[in-house]
């Protein structure tokens, strides 16, 4: 959309990216980047706290952001989720970013299964990246009504019961 107004070629594009896969990669750059600001400020905070470990949340505060910011752009939730699966492939050209994001998202989700003191942290962290994973395959499969939000709290109820 940003080039359509800018009277730039796709011969400028190709140039300065040098081929598409240098495009898609600075585009998925951009855009999860954009998507990732929008979700840590929701939560009040900047990016790099959440990267960094100096914002203090839980589980199920930071799963139930992302599954909010997911349903508020759910094309880009397909999107995103359709390129994960294709970059499954190690010779995809996203393979290496969905590879590196992949391995701070479970970073950020760890330490916040250890800031709820729950048991084994990483487990605990892959078993949540894989349910809201599930939900949006479903969302892309268009499997029906998906509603992001109200799936992932069925099961982080079900999962991590609130205490009264």
């Amino acid at each position: 959309r940003s080039l359509v107004g800018s009277e730039m070629c796709i011969e400028t594009v190709i140039y300065h990216f040098k081929n598409k896969v240098g495009l898609l990669i600075a585009v998925l750059g951009i855009v999860i980047g954009k998507t990732w600001l929008r979700f840590a400020h929701s939560l009040g905070v900047e990016p790099e706290d959440m990267w960094s470990g100096n914002a203090q949340f839980g589980i199920r505060d930071i799963c139930a952001a992302l599954m909010e910011r997911n349903a508020a752009s759910q094309d880009g939730a397909v999107v995103y989720t359709v390129l994960q699966g294709e970059s499954l492939n190690e010779h995809h050209p996203a393979y290496e970013y969905y590879q590196k994001r992949e391995h701070r998202v479970m970073d950020t989700l760890t330490r916040a299964v250890e800031r709820d003191g729950l048991a084994d942290p990483r487990r605990e962290a892959r078993t949540a990246l894989s349910m809201m994973n599930g939900i949006r395959v479903r969302l892309a499969q268009g499997s029906g009504i998906v509603d992001l939000v109200a799936d992932w709290n069925a099961y982080a109820d079900f999962r991590w019961p609130r205490q009264s």
